[in-house]
């Protein structure tokens, strides 16, 4: 049964397009003391040259302090290895947070997953 619960919390990842597509399912594992989350998803970035990679938000309401952290760290990851990070389906409450903290200028932001991939594709690597 625990497994079952790590398994649930960690980050859903599919390619599509050329582009690493990350859900965030579980929200609450953003805050996640234990860090195992954030390096899931610190993981599912690596090794890629170029990427492009597209955050679903849509199932997260709050983002915290810890939850912004893990999202700067893999756009800066995604940066140093030349690619381009959207974030997608981002709700009202995660959008105003991240226009209020001046992190929106920091990310590429699209209403929806189609969107996302058509920036992704239009917008050149680093």
């Amino acid at each position: 049964m625990l497994t079952e619960l790590k398994e649930r919390r960690l980050p859903r990842t599919i390619e599509e397009e050329g582009v690493l597509i990350l859900t965030i399912d579980s929200p609450e594992a953003l805050d996640d003391e234990s860090r195992s989350y954030h390096e899931a998803v610190q993981r599912a970035a690596a090794g890629r040259s170029r990427p492009r990679v597209a955050v679903d938000l849509a199932r997260v309401d709050v983002l915290s302090s810890t939850g912004v952290g893990l999202l700067v760290a893999l756009r800066r990851r995604v940066a140093a290895e030349g690619g381009r990070l959207v974030l997608f389906d981002v709700r009202p409450e995660v959008r105003s947070l991240l226009q209020t903290t001046a992190l929106e200028r920091l990310f590429l932001i699209a209403e929806d997953r189609t969107s996302a991939l058509a920036l992704l594709h239009a917008t050149p690597s680093l």
